[in-house]
């Protein structure tokens, strides 16, 4: 009984498929892993493709929209008048402008003045610093985006590892089997040579 005859080529041929299989989902996880790893790359170059240089007026208007008129009490500028100001769409230094102060009933010269002249006071501890930011709101728009990759990515990566760890115990359990059919191959081909020799004896 040579070859397939005596059994040992039972499941000998697909010996390797099972660790084919385990190699390539190894492969798989290795990818997603890099893939995972290269968000955090991906992101910084995205966003240092989505920066813009800020101008000296931009910078400035920034800086004057943190000062409040119902924070900054100014004499004669009470809660009546801060109301009055705010229905014109003046709420901070940034939109304090001569003409149009001037232009609201209620505030003559001196009180536009005292205005301006806050806001003046403000503009001179102003220090413009050259600087490249990207817009939040594009900045938010690619972190949902990398976000949702990356939980894709992990969907997919915790997939694979389970379906790895199965491969490799249903492996164990193929190489098992084959352990026991060559254990068995074997056996019975010796068994075949011991009675080939008793018959050659008689």
């Amino acid at each position: 009984m040579e070859g397939g005859k005596n059994g040992i080529g039972c499941g000998a041929d697909g010996g390797l498929k099972p660790v084919l299989l385990i190699s390539r989902r190894n492969v798989v996880i290795l990818e997603l892993k890099a893939k995972l790893d290269g968000l955090a790359t991906e992101r910084t170059a995205r966003l240092r493709a989505l920066a813009k240089p800020v101008s000296e007026s931009q910078q400035r208007l920034t800086y004057l929209e943190q000062f409040r008129i119902d924070e900054a009490g100014l004499f004669n500028i009470g809660g009546a008048r801060i109301a009055v100001l705010r229905s014109w769409g003046v709420e901070t230094a940034a939109e304090i402008d001569e003409r149009k102060i001037s232009s609201i009933p209620g505030f003559g010269r001196n009180l536009t003045e005292r205005l301006v002249n806050w806001r003046e006071g403000l503009e001179q501890r102003f220090h413009f610093e050259p600087a490249v930011v990207a817009d939040p709101r594009d900045v938010q728009r690619l972190d949902r985006e990398l976000g949702a990759r990356r939980t894709s990515y992990m969907k997919e990566l915790r997939a694979a590892i389970i379906a790895l760890e199965r491969r490799i115990g249903e492996f164990e359990d193929e190489r098992c089997k084959l352990w026991q059919c060559v254990a068995t191959a074997f056996n019975d081909r010796m068994l075949v040579r011991h009675n080939a020799k008793a018959s050659r004896g008689r």
